[in-house]
């Protein structure tokens, strides 16, 4: 469940064998139906036990990020919702980091940022290949533009304001790393290991 930034719309994601629903309630209304339902698409064979890990508004409320158990992103188009998914933004199967025997969650967290270069936006995501990506949502892209890598699976992330005295990104991959990055020009570089619980 998420609900966008003005606090008008709300997105509920539940699960009914065998299909998945998307259902958009307009909280302003007040009305206990949805304004708009559609079907997730099903999952791949491989991964049938599909689960929606957490969901974001685009900053303009145009766009839903859905961020998946089977390591993609979702992107709807609000305007158009009934079309079904917009993009599908998919880390590298081919290079999991997933460790040996345990279990994978896909994209756990996915956030909306506003780039200061051009004022366009774009959608973080942190993957079973150990890395995090910025996507363009206008453009279609096959692997997106890795920041940072990680020597496993993302477990979290979390960009800062320097403004606010923060740092630009921190990042725990799942077997307990927690890295923190600074900008330099156009490239993120590690700055600091703050906890390294795989020791």
């Amino acid at each position: 469940m998420t609900i966008n930034s003005e606090g008008s719309w709300l997105a509920l994601f539940t699960a009914g064998e065998p299909e998945r629903h998307l259902r958009l309630y307009d909280i302003r209304n007040r009305q206990n139906r949805a304004s708009k339902h559609i079907f997730l698409d099903q999952p791949e064979a491989s991964r049938p036990d599909l689960e929606v890990n957490c969901a974001s508004f685009s900053p303009d409320d145009r766009f839903l990020a859905v961020s998946r158990n089977d390591d993609k992103v979702h992107l709807y188009d609000l305007r158009m919702l009934e079309k079904g998914v917009v993009e599908e933004f998919k880390h590298q199967e081919n290079k999991c980091k997933v460790m040996p025997g345990k279990d994978s969650f896909g994209i756990v967290y996915s956030e909306w940022v506003t780039l200061k270069s051009n004022g366009r936006m774009g959608l973080i995501t942190g993957g079973e290949d150990g890395t995090v990506r910025m996507w363009d949502p206008t453009v279609s892209s096959d692997d997106g533009t890795v920041l940072v890598e990680m020597n496993s699976d993302i477990a979290y992330f979390s960009i800062g304001d320097r403004l606010k005295g923060e740092y630009d990104l921190v990042v725990g991959d799942a077997q307990g790393m927690i890295s923190v990055f600074d900008t330099h020009g156009s490239h993120f570089e590690k700055i600091e290991t703050i906890c390294d619980l795989s020791a």
